[in-house]
C-alpha cells in the first residue's frame, strides 16, 4: 500500500475475531441486512476468497479486511467485498487509490459484481469512485433488506479472443 503507516497483509481467519467486534455501524447493518452477523459474514468471506488480505496500521492496529471470492458466482466473475472498522476511514485517498489497484488486480481474470445495501450511500459512493457500475433502479430483497447490484465487466483483447 502506497502510505507508508498501512500494513497490508495475507488474511489469517483468525483474526476475524479482532476486526468484527469493532466494524463500522454501516458495515454491521449491511452484514446484517444479508442475514449474518458480522463475524459470520467476515468468517465466511475470509474462509471463500481467493484473495484475501488484512489492513493493518503501522502500530498493529486491524482496520479492515478485503478480499474477492469465485464461489456461487457464474463462470468468469468474482464478487470483490471489503469491511472496516472507524479507523478505516482516516484513510481515504489511500483506499481510493488502492481500492482501484485491487480492482484492476480482479479484472485481470474476472469481471466483477456483488451487491451493497441499498442504505448505504457512502459505500455506493466509494464504488462509483472506484469506477463501478452501481444499478439503482431494481434493488434486489434479501433477508433483511433491500440492496443494488454493482459489477464492471472485465475487458478482454481481441487477441485474447483468438
Amino acid at each position: 500500500m502506497a502510505d507508508k503507516s498501512l500494513i497490508i497483509q495475507q488474511s489469517k481467519l483468525s483474526e476475524v475475531f479482532q476486526l468484527a467486534p469493532r466494524l463500522r455501524e454501516d458495515d454491521k447493518r449491511e452484514c446484517l441486512a444479508a442475514g449474518k452477523t458480522p463475524l459470520k459474514a467476515l468468517k465466511d468471506a475470509v474462509r471463500n476468497s481467493y484473495i484475501k488480505r488484512s489492513v493493518y496500521t503501522k502500530d498493529g492496529l486491524l482496520i479492515g479486511m478485503y478480499g474477492s471470492c469465485t464461489k456461487g458466482m457464474p463462470k468468469g466473475y468474482a464478487a470483490i467485498w471489503f469491511l472496516g472498522s472507524r479507523e478505516s476511514e482516516k484513510y481515504p485517498i489511500t483506499f481510493v487509490r488502492e481500492g482501484k489497484n485491487f480492482i484492476n488486480e480482479v479484472l485481470q481474470d474476472y469481471s466483477i459484481f456483488n451487491l451493497v445495501y441499498k442504505e448505504n450511500k457512502g459505500h455506493i459512493e466509494y464504488l462509483k469512485r472506484l469506477g463501478l457500475t452501481v444499478d439503482e433502479t431494481k434493488p434486489i430483497k434479501l433477508i433483511n433488506g433491500e440492496f443494488y447490484a454493482f459489477y464492471l465487466q472485465r475487458q478482454v483483447s481481441n487477441l485474447a479472443q483468438i
